[in-house]
């Protein structure tokens, strides 16, 4: 048996509240990407590409917060090089959809 007592471990109430708020934001932001790019392109065929371009920037969002403000929190030993790629990827995915959009509207691109 150890002689060495240990402390026992404290809640972190702000990690705690930050982990909790992000999760939220990022689950209504997939939640909400994945359903506007299903059911928003069926009820308007008009904006069928719009829909489904920014359900899948909402998607790519949410990914990007959750992996900048929830993994790296809870995991702030973890390899740079897989946070980085994963959070670089997101981020590419969004730029695309703003461009894709702002091509979509300005009349640049009709699919």
């Amino acid at each position: 048996m150890s002689s060495v007592a240990t402390k026992p471990l404290r809640a972190n109430h702000r990690l705690i509240v930050r982990v909790v708020l992000a999760t939220s934001w990022a689950l209504v932001m997939g939640i909400g990407g994945v359903w506007a790019a299903v059911e928003w392109s069926v009820r308007f065929p008009d904006s069928r590409t719009a829909c489904i371009v920014g359900g899948l920037m909402s998607l790519a969002i949410g990914e990007l917060v959750f992996a900048a403000l929830v993994a790296d929190r809870l995991f702030p030993r973890a390899n740079p090089w897989i946070s980085w790629t994963v959070q670089g990827l997101a981020g590419l995915a969004m730029c695309a959809g703003v461009i894709i959009l702002a091509m979509l509207g300005g009349g640049l691109w009709t699919p």
